[in-house]
């Protein structure tokens, strides 16, 4: 059974990729960037200056969906996590720690409790730069191969 240990958290991370497609899309729109790329009479510092515009819009929206989803993360490693920890204190004591997290709900309702809301986006910041070029690579690989398509289509 331990195998399906944080099934449910990791099943809702799946929101992750929407997330940052709607985010993405939307800043396409804002600026004003829809299907500008597509247009064959552009130069190639325009192309440039499209490829730059995505990729901060793909950082972005990488790190909006990261952001926003990491508290599960925070919960599926929790529940994940082996219930009997070695915490090495102040004093230079090892101490044995218990944290057995047995359910989602119950999850939460510990974290929130026992170290307060902070908690849920610890670490969120260095999460979102460390996925953030991945985030905007990955859209400029994206527009990069719809714009292939369409030229050939």
């Amino acid at each position: 059974i331990s195998l399906y240990k944080g099934a449910l958290p990791a099943l809702l991370l799946t929101s992750h990729g929407g997330v940052q497609f709607v985010v993405y899309e939307y800043l396409k729109r804002y600026f004003n960037v829809t299907d500008a790329v597509r247009d064959p009479s552009l130069s190639v510092s325009d192309r440039f200056q499209l490829s730059f515009g995505y990729l901060s819009m793909g950082a972005t929206s990488k790190i909006i969906a990261s952001t926003t989803t990491y508290p599960l993360q925070v919960i599926k490693s929790r529940i994940q996590q082996r219930d009997q920890n070695l915490e090495l204190k102040a004093s230079g004591k090892v101490k044995v720690v218990n944290r057995a997290y047995s359910g989602v709900i119950y999850t939460i309702k510990r974290i929130y409790r026992k170290e307060g809301l902070y908690t849920f986006l610890n670490g969120a910041i260095p999460n979102a730069l460390r996925v953030a070029p991945a985030g905007a690579v990955t859209f400029v690989v994206y527009e990069t191969v719809l714009d292939f398509i369409s030229s050939t289509l």
